[in-house]
């Protein structure tokens, strides 16, 4: 599964957050909104599949800065632990029955996408 959006983690969430309406709050509600809209019916997440977030790089970076950062591990925020609870939390009802993840990491891109396999 291909998703093409820039991964986000899920902010902690106050009951007042259903009316306040905090950017981080309205950004994520936005990113699950589009994950699920692109998610098919029939599928489903399971112990053994792989996470790839590619994280796309700022604007602000140079050609040749992107050029070498290109693939090259993201160190920064958000955490990819983070990554995967927002991507679980987005698209699973219930994440409790995740036992454990079989791989995940997180590079720079052009652009963002998140990537799940088997």
């Amino acid at each position: 599964m291909r998703y093409v959006l820039n991964p986000k983690s899920k902010p902690r969430m106050t009951v007042s957050d259903s009316w306040r309406g905090r950017p981080c709050v309205l950004a994520y509600w936005d990113y699950k909104r589009r994950l699920l809209a692109l998610t098919p019916d029939d599928f489903k997440i399971t112990d053994d599949m792989h996470y790839a977030f590619h994280i796309q790089m700022p604007k602000s970076w140079s050609a040749k800065k992107k050029r070498e950062m290109v693939g090259t591990p993201h160190r920064q925020t958000p955490d990819l632990d983070n990554l995967i609870k927002g991507l679980w939390d987005a698209l699973l009802v219930d994440d409790k029955g995740i036992a454990f993840i079989a791989s995940a990491h997180k590079v720079w891109a052009e652009q963002g996408e998140i990537f799940i396999e088997k």
